[in-house]
């Protein structure tokens, strides 16, 4: 669930972070995906994030993305499914603005709230939709142990299709995620996956995802991610490269996330099923 502030804080190196009250620290990341569907249907994807928190507690950013996308002839669909075809552009414009905070206690606990907006920026001919997608995020998560965190975050799309998990089909997503440090390289492990009624056609979206971050210079990581799908709602596989100002203990299907913007809204996915 992107729009997890805590996630999203880890995931651009600020989680946890303990700066000035009136100053704002900067985290940025490029990674670039691939994933598939299981009616053969490709998305390759571009995205770039830019984060910032402010005040201790205010976490912004925008994940600007241009995809690619390979869509499957519908055997039986509308003219336009009948074949084969291949589109490109910028998606719509993900946008986040939460709050989160640390509370004091064993295994540090933190909590985060945020607010989700896709803004029409895309071409509806292509990738984009020609709507504002409204959706929202609540988080929390864990440290027992220095090198080993854990969390939960459920997300709700509101409008739009808002995309609250990879790949979604329901309108509400789960998600658990573990992190362990060894030595200096982060390497985590995540479940996530459709909870609710989702929408005639197609099948819940539930998926395991795995992967590492090795620390290189500066702060800088190299972020190496995969996920295979539970369900033919999911994307068979999907995996991302990315570098970026990010923390080691970050939960893989955050990164992915990030390389597809906000993943693939429902409206652009492939059916798994007749209505």
């Amino acid at each position: 669930m992107r729009a997890c502030a805590l996630l999203l804080l880890c995931a651009t190196g600020i989680c946890g972070a303990q700066t000035p009250a009136d100053s704002i620290r900067w985290g940025f990341g490029a990674a670039a995906g691939q994933l598939k569907f299981t009616d053969g249907s490709r998305e390759s994807a571009l995205g770039l994030t830019i984060a910032a928190r402010a005040w201790n507690w205010l976490d912004l950013s925008v994940n600007p993305t241009f995809a690619w996308m390979q869509f499957a002839a519908v055997q039986g669909g509308s003219p336009a499914q009948s074949r084969a075809r291949n589109v490109s552009g910028l998606t719509d414009l993900p946008v986040s603005v939460g709050i989160s905070h640390g509370v004091p206690g064993p295994w540090s606990p933190t909590i985060a709230l945020a607010l989700g907006i896709t803004l029409p920026t895309g071409d509806s001919a292509t990738v984009g939709t020609h709507e504002t997608g409204l959706g929202v995020s609540l988080g929390a998560g864990f440290a027992p142990q220095d090198n080993f965190a854990f969390s939960v975050a459920a997300g709700r799309s509101i409008s739009a299709g808002y995309s609250a998990g990879l790949g979604s089909s329901s309108t509400t997503s789960l998600a658990l995620s573990g992190q362990v440090t060894a030595g200096t390289v982060g390497i985590g492990l995540g479940l996530s996956g459709d909870v609710g009624a989702v929408p005639a056609g197609f099948e819940s979206a539930r998926s395991i995802a795995a992967g590492m971050a090795v620390p290189l210079f500066g702060g800088v990581s190299l972020n190496l991610d995969g996920s295979a799908g539970l369900t033919r709602g999911s994307p068979t596989w999907a995996y991302a490269i990315g570098l970026g100002t990010r923390a080691a203990t970050v939960a893989p299907y955050q990164r992915l996330r990030q390389a597809f913007g906000l993943g693939t809204k429902i409206n652009a996915k492939p059916k798994t099923k007749a209505p």
